[in-house]
């Protein structure tokens, strides 16, 4: 069953079949998921790890503009 998953396309409805454990397509099932949560790592670091650079110079600087704001300022 090796590389038929490339044969599935993405958002794909699949059904499996079968009345036994020896029929059921397991091997295949677990490449799916395994095949989806590679292209969710990939994701996230390619597009929302970038992100915590910016989150990590703001938070990590010690100017204390986020912890000095008073309450106020916030009402409009």
């Amino acid at each position: 069953m090796r590389g038929q998953q490339g044969l599935v396309d993405d958002g794909a409805l699949l059904t499996f079949g079968g009345a036994t454990l020896q029929r059921a397509p397991m091997e295949f099932i677990r490449e799916l998921v395994r095949r989806g949560k590679m292209f969710t790592m990939h994701f996230f670091f390619r597009y929302e790890l970038p992100k915590i650079l910016g989150l990590e110079k703001r938070l990590m600087d010690s100017d204390g503009l986020t912890v000095e704001m008073e309450a106020q300022f916030f009402n409009d």
